[in-house]
């Protein structure tokens, strides 16, 4: 075995590492092939959501990603492609048509990359990944070299890699989803743009009943304000990678109670480089009826405040949404619930709950 192909093959497999090491991934794919720089990129709706790179200009990377992206040979029309195809763009873009490409004069030819060659990894109708080597220079070779055993076989390993790094995040998911059907709790993985990139069976039943619906595989909400709810709470669970604090969302569901969503950036096996992948807990929350407060107040001689907290516990509304719903500070909940401990002779708030459970 070649040495450029045992190094390549030996980068890869760290693909399935929490952060995989992208320079020694991509730089080994570039000696291999036989290039100048290398990406990996990845697209959801034709919009660059990751990219890691080896080796190319930051003039070059800022003109990507402001201006020329969208014109990527990635991108073209047509049915998606299968995993492991090799795109050449001295093929895509002939000579007799590259003078007259925008994205080849203005991008490919300035900054010094007027040969690229893509290696497929994932294409969808909405998602599209891809490893690509840059050339300064439009090289004869490079069919006969992606024909080449040692690129075939770089290239198995490349996808090998990439689906063992899927299974990896599909089992971390399933236990999630194990996990949160104990509590009565629902889970997905959402884009940063709103893409339902997997859900839970349950997930899948509550938003196929809710207000909180899935439209061309992105979360969609009839009311203007909650969408941009959503998208605000996704927006700032990827903001800072590092505090995992959940961004909490609610979605009204008329008089039906609510959805309780609690929103953190995914964990890195859930995501690929740096996308802004959101795992997302959602909690199905009945309302507390009137008659239900009447109750609570015979039941155990509580004020009707005290009777609502007791309410909001039982249906699982934090503290803080309680107090702003209804007006006033958290220390005046703090303090309605330790009024409460002391009526309904408790310690501990889930005995309050089960005791209001046998009431409601």
């Amino acid at each position: 075995m070649d040495l450029a192909l045992q190094r390549a093959l030996e980068a890869v497999r760290h693909v399935c590492d929490p952060t995989p090491p992208w320079r020694d991934i991509l730089g080994t794919a570039c000696a291999l092939i036989g290039g100048d720089s290398a990406t990996f990129i990845l697209f959801e709706e034709r919009q660059l959501v990751a990219a890691e790179h080896v080796g190319v200009a930051d003039a070059a990377i800022r003109d990507y990603v402001q201006h020329f992206h969208p014109h990527d040979i990635l991108l073209r029309t047509g049915p998606p492609r299968p995993s492991g195809t090799w795109l050449d763009s001295n093929l895509i873009l002939p000579g007799s048509q590259s003078g007259r490409n925008r994205y080849y004069t203005d991008f490919m030819c300035l900054h010094r990359m007027r040969h690229m060659l893509s290696f497929v990894i994932e294409e969808t109708d909405t998602r599209s990944a891809a490893m690509t080597v840059h050339r300064s220079e439009v090289r004869d070779d490079a069919q006969a070299r992606l024909r080449s055993e040692s690129v075939a076989a770089y290239g198995r390993a490349v996808q090998h890699a990439f689906g063992a790094r899927r299974e990896q995040a599909a089992r971390m998911l399933r236990g999630c989803a194990m996990a949160l059907d104990d509590f009565g709790h629902a889970g997905c993985l959402v884009s940063g743009r709103g893409q339902v990139l997997w859900a839970s069976q349950a997930a899948q039943a509550l938003l196929e009943q809710s207000s909180l619906r899935v439209r061309q595989g992105r979360w969609w909400h009839p009311d203007a304000g909650v969408r941009a709810a959503l998208a605000g709470g996704l927006l700032q669970s990827t903001v800072d990678g590092n505090v995992r604090r959940p961004v909490r969302v609610i979605v009204p569901e008329g008089g039906k109670g609510c959805i309780a969503l609690e929103m953190v950036r995914a964990d890195p096996y859930m995501r690929w480089a740096s996308e802004a992948a959101v795992f997302v807990r959602m909690q199905p929350r009945r309302p507390v009826q009137q008659v239900s407060i009447d109750a609570l107040c015979m039941a155990f001689r509580i004020s009707p405040a005290e009777a609502r907290v007791l309410g909001a516990l039982v249906s699982g509304e934090t503290l803080a949404d309680h107090a702003q719903a209804h007006g006033v500070s958290i220390h005046t909940v703090r303090k309605q619930i330790a009024n409460l401990r002391d009526k309904m002779g408790c310690t501990r708030q889930v005995d309050m709950v089960r005791q209001a459970l046998a009431v409601v």
